[in-house]
């Protein structure tokens, strides 16, 4: 799954689902759009960011993560 680093906070990253998963059907809790947590032993690549990968990492997700701080 690809991520756009939304904040940064201790111990992980708050991020934004850029992709559709493969193997489920579509759904408001896990699908591209939404925000969610994740730690540095989830990264297995990193793609440096261009100027559309900043604007859609701050654009409001299709789902806030329960009780992350907006961004």
């Amino acid at each position: 799954m690809w991520v756009l680093v939304r904040a940064r906070y201790d111990g992980g990253f708050l991020g934004l689902l850029d992709n559709d998963p493969s193997s489920i059907r579509e759904n408001d809790t896990f699908w591209s759009g939404i925000e969610l947590p994740f730690q540095p032993r989830h990264v297995i690549d990193i793609d440096k960011g261009d100027a559309n990968t900043r604007a859609l990492a701050q654009s409001t997700p299709r789902r806030r993560w329960p009780g992350a701080q907006a961004v």
